[in-house]
């Protein structure tokens, strides 16, 4: 069963570009990583998998372990622990954990109550190539996805008015359900296409979309 939480922000000794500030509250993020003083606290930040540990790293609580047991019936009553897939600790980088990179680390400090975000694994070849499986000349990588990212579900949010969005749009007709994705934008209570396009004319809605500025 997946787990709730998969983001975990513990605090470290050790020198780290990520910290919380006493004067000015809230979590930072630094260009050069910060020693831990009165003023400053710096923090590692995980991100784990319910993926079968082995011989990886993984978190017992707030302590860092590695894996010595490569045996699944081991591992399989110890739900508690996660792998560790990606992080900001340094020591973990050259010891098949991948370093999570600032684009993320940015979109936390201004959202750091986010407990959840979801992960992809992708295999890369030599070549730069995402595959689906993996070989053993290929590389694991994983993706993360910023909840901004995601296309937003229709929940009672629309968009500001007459700003774009990129648009998910079904439409039901007797041959069926269509969908597809075009730009458009909300004004006036009510969703708008743009010149050329009859969209909205004929009871197509919208079920996802997210703001085109987000796609830069």
């Amino acid at each position: 069963m997946k787990t709730s939480k998969n983001i975990h922000l513990i605090a470290t000794n050790e020198p780290s570009r990520l910290f919380y500030s006493n004067n000015d509250p809230g979590l930072k993020l630094n260009k050069y990583p910060v020693l831990l003083t009165f003023e400053r606290s710096p923090q590692y930040i995980y991100i784990t998998s319910d993926e079968y540990i082995g011989l990886s790293w993984y978190l017992d609580g707030d302590l860092v372990r590695k894996g010595v047991v490569d045996d699944k019936d081991y591992w399989e009553v110890r739900k508690d622990y996660k792998k560790i897939v990606l992080t900001n600790n340094p020591d973990l980088f050259n010891n098949g954990v991948q370093e999570i990179g600032d684009n993320f680390l940015e979109w936390f400090v201004q959202n750091p109550s986010c407990e959840r975000v979801e992960i992809e694994k992708q295999y890369i070849t030599p070549l730069g190539d995402i595959v689906d499986f993996c070989y053993d000349n290929e590389r694991l990588n994983y993706k993360i996805t910023i909840p901004h990212e995601r296309l937003r579900k229709i929940l009672g949010e629309v968009p500001i008015q007459l700003d774009s969005v990129l648009a998910k749009i079904t439409h039901q007709n007797d041959l069926g359900l269509s969908q597809w994705y075009e730009v458009v934008y909300y004004a006036d209570d009510k969703w708008c296409s743009y010149n050329g396009s009859k969209t909205f004319e004929d009871g197509e809605k919208v079920v996802e979309w997210k703001y085109c500025k987000e796609l830069i």
